[in-house]
C-alpha cells in the first residue's frame, strides 16, 4: 500500500531539517547570550571606572614623585608615606588586573582607561616590585600586574599603539 521506502527518507529528510533548525536555535542563542555578557561586562567596568576616578589621580600623584634621578629607590625608601602610597597603587593596580584576568572587566576598556599609567608604574616601579618580591619571599607578587603590562607591551609591539 504504502511505499516504505519514500515514508523513510522523507522521515530521514524531515528529522535532518528539524535537527538543522535545532542547532540553529542554540547557535543563535549562544551568540545572543555571549552578546548580552559582553554588554553586562562593559557595563561592570563602566561601573568601576566611574567609581574609581580618584585612584587615575592617585596612580598619577605616586607617578610623579619616581624619578629617573633615583634608580636605585635610596631617597625614597626613606618616604615611608610615599611608599604606602606606592604600595596602595600597586594594590589597585593588581586588583584591576585580577579582575581583566578572570573576566570581571573588559580589558579594552581597561586598557583604554589605565594602560599608560600601568606601564609607566610597572617601568618605574619595577626595582621595588622586585625588592618586595625577594623581601617577602613572594615572586607572585604583583604577578597579574606584571603579566598584563608585559601582554599589552607585547601586543602594542604587534598591532595596536597602547
Amino acid at each position: 500500500m504504502y511505499n516504505t521506502e519514500g515514508l523513510i527518507t522523507i522521515m530521514a529528510a524531515v528529522g535532518t531539517l528539524v535537527a538543522v533548525f535545532i542547532a540553529m536555535l542554540l547557535f543563535q542563542g549562544v551568540a545572543i547570550l555571549r552578546s548580552m555578557q559582553r554588554r553586562s561586562l562593559r557595563s561592570q567596568t563602566q561601573r568601576v571606572l566611574k567609581e574609581d576616578h580618584q585612584e587615575r589621580g592617585r596612580l598619577r600623584d605616586v607617578l610623579d614623585h619616581i624619578t629617573v634621578d633615583d634608580p636605585d629607590w635610596s631617597m625614597l625608601r626613606k618616604d615611608g608615606a610615599f611608599i604606602f602610597e606606592l604600595g596602595r597603587a600597586l594594590d589597585y593596580a593588581e586588583s584591576v588586573a585580577l579582575g581583566v584576568k578572570y573576566g570581571i572587566y573588559d580589558e579594552r576598556m581597561i586598557r583604554d582607561a589605565y594602560g599608560q599609567l600601568f606601564v609607566a608604574l610597572r617601568a618605574r616601579s619595577e626595582g621595588m616590585i622586585d625588592a618586595a618580591r625577594y623581601k617577602m619571599n613572594s615572586p607572585d607578587l604583583y604577578a597579574a600586574f606584571s603579566s598584563l603590562v608585559d601582554e599589552w607591551l607585547a601586543s602594542a609591539r604587534h598591532r595596536r599603539r597602547l
